[in-house]
């Protein structure tokens, strides 16, 4: 897994809108666990590494 290419797509996506669904798809393709909590972002990933991302909003309507 590529750990500075997920922390520069979550930084990048945490300034807009995102589907949950989307986010799902996009940390299950690099094999990672996605937990939500509030406006928190956690994404652990198979090496037991965590990042965490602040998202602006959460459009769960796409």
């Amino acid at each position: 897994m590529d750990i500075a290419l997920l922390q520069a797509r979550l930084s990048h996506m945490g300034e807009h809108h995102i589907s949950i669904l989307g986010l799902i798809a996009f940390a299950g393709s690099f094999g990672a666990g996605l937990h939500i909590r509030g406006g928190e972002i956690r994404v652990t990933a198979r090496a037991d590494l965590a990042i965490g991302a602040q998202v602006a909003s959460l459009d769960s309507q796409n």
